[in-house]
Parts: structure tokens; C-alpha cells; sequence
């Protein structure tokens, strides 16, 4: 199980590049979880590469109000942080947590 923080910016950003993740360590993972930072005054957004704050697959609430969002479970087709993209407030912050295969 691995876990990781990313800090968003105004510019949507594949969750490995922000996190600085080397190739190699671009894990595929059967499940993720994620949910905003409680400190969070704003909503964040997951999708794919062209995600913008009116165009997303996921919209987190702010806060911790809200509970984790599961995206998986895959048996195939593994899901890695280079294909999952973020946007949100710059300095805000949403928790992954991933299991791998």
C-alpha cells in the first residue's frame, strides 16, 4: 500500500509529474482512493490530461466533510499516476492511497 500527498496548481498535472516520480516508480495500482485535504477551501478535480475545473471526471469536495472516492477495483488494465491528472486551487491538496498490484 502506498500513500501520497500532491499540492495542485491552477494547471492540470499528471499526479506522477507532480509528485516528481521517476518511470520506474509509476506503479500500477489496482484501486485508488482519494479525498481533498481538510484544510482545503476549495474543490479539486481528477480526470485525464485535458481536465479543467468545468471539465472532470471527479469533483472533490473541500474539506473532510466528504469520504474517499474509490476509483478501481480493476483485475486488469492497471491504473498508473501518470494517466490520473489533478487540477485545483495552487496550494491546496488532495490524499491518494494506492494499492498495487
Amino acid at each position: 500500500m502506498n500513500h501520497y500527498t500532491v499540492t495542485l496548481t491552477a494547471a492540470a498535472q499528471a499526479v506522477a509529474t507532480a509528485l516528481g516520480l521517476t518511470a520506474a516508480q509509476d506503479l500500477p495500482f489496482r484501486t485508488l482512493m482519494v479525498q481533498a485535504d481538510k484544510a482545503n477551501a476549495n474543490d479539486a478535480f481528477i480526470g485525464g490530461a485535458a481536465v479543467t475545473t468545468s471539465d472532470y471526471g471527479i469533483r472533490l469536495d473541500p474539506g473532510d466533510t466528504a469520504p474517499a472516492i474509490a476509483i478501481g477495483a480493476y483485475d486488469s488494465g492497471p491504473l498508473k499516476l501518470s494517466k490520473v491528472f489533478v487540477i485545483g486551487t495552487a496550494g491546496e491538496k488532495i490524499h491518494l492511497l494506492g494499492i498495487p498490484f
